[in-house]
C-alpha cells in the first residue's frame, strides 16, 4: 500500500461498519505510514499523530460506541474484571 492509498483508505473507512475489517485495514495503513516515515526521516510521533491515524482512531471509537460520558471508564472496569477471571459479558 502506498502513502496515497493509505490516505484514500482513511477516507473510505469512514463508511465502514465492521470493526474487524477496520482494524485489519488500519494495520496495513500503519505499515504504509511507517514506510513513508522511514523514507522521509519522520519518527514515532509523526506516525502516531498522523491525520490518517486520527481518522482511523475516530472510526474505531465510533464503532465501539465510545463517548466521553464515561464509556471508557466503564469499559476499563469491565476489562479489568475480564483480566482477573471469567465473567459473563
Amino acid at each position: 500500500m502506498t502513502y496515497q492509498e493509505a490516505g484514500k483508505m482513511a477516507i473510505a473507512v469512514q463508511d465502514a461498519c465492521n470493526l474487524s475489517g477496520v482494524v485489519q485495514t488500519w494495520a496495513k495503513v500503519v505499515s504504509a505510514l511507517w514506510a513513508y516515515a522511514h523514507e522521509h526521516g519522520h519518527g514515532t510521533t509523526w506516525v502516531n499523530q498522523h491525520p490518517v491515524n486520527v481518522l482511523f482512531v475516530d472510526k474505531v471509537a465510533q464503532l465501539a460506541c465510545y463517548t466521553a460520558s464515561g464509556t471508557l471508564c466503564a469499559a476499563w472496569n469491565d476489562v479489568e474484571r475480564i483480566a482477573d477471571g471469567p465473567i459473563a459479558v
